[in-house]
């Protein structure tokens, strides 16, 4: 098959929510142990939701290399955006040019504003304990 050259489109990306807000109330979120050790590819993380269906995404090159240089937490990285781009694919079958969306794991940009909302609220008491100095004193 020939190369197909046509004009080039730069394709916008669409922020489709957080790891977090995709996963929702009750899911998680995490990586495949063969995949996060083979450094040759980018890490994919499992996102989960409560009612046990999930999806894989791709971790962008920046994101992947700090989850295994561990100067990215998966905790942080729930907080990320999934973006979603178009990319062309060829049908098997058919041998027909389709889009079908990609969608990644990157680190935020500065103009994103992220929403958080508080499902439970927790009010613990702290216990102070008083000490006799003395007691602490060796004689």
């Amino acid at each position: 098959m020939a190369l197909q050259f046509k004009d080039y489109q730069r394709t916008e990306l669409k922020t489709v929510g957080t790891c977090a807000s995709n996963a929702g109330k009750g899911g998680a979120i995490s990586l495949i142990e063969s995949n996060f050790k083979n450094n040759s590819v980018r890490v994919k993380l499992i996102v989960k939701r409560a009612d046990g269906h999930s999806c894989l995404v791709n971790c962008s090159t920046k994101v992947s290399a700090g989850l295994r240089d561990q100067s990215l937490t998966l905790s942080q990285v729930q907080a990320f955006p999934i973006v979603e781009t178009m990319m062309e694919t060829i049908d098997e079958e058919t041998a027909e040019v389709k889009n079908v969306p990609v969608h990644w794991v990157t680190l935020p940009s500065g103009n994103q504003v992220e929403e958080f909302t508080v499902d439970t609220e927790v009010i613990a008491e702290i216990e102070t304990k008083t000490i006799k100095l003395d007691e602490l004193v060796a004689w």
